[in-house]
């Protein structure tokens, strides 16, 4: 479990470093969106609510 973590975490920035290089304006603008969309509906997760 953690091992897949680390390895999805490992993946977010290879195609963070890559994608700037490849991807127009707008698709990376576009991705930028989900991933933050994607990280705060897990930190809400994580987050306990009491």
């Amino acid at each position: 479990m953690q091992a897949a973590a680390l390895e999805g975490a490992a993946l977010t920035v290879l195609t963070f470093t890559a994608l700037p290089y490849t991807a127009p304006p707008r698709v990376l603008m576009e991705w930028i969106e989900r991933t933050q969309r994607h990280l705060a509906r897990f930190d809400a997760l994580s987050r306990s609510p009491e």
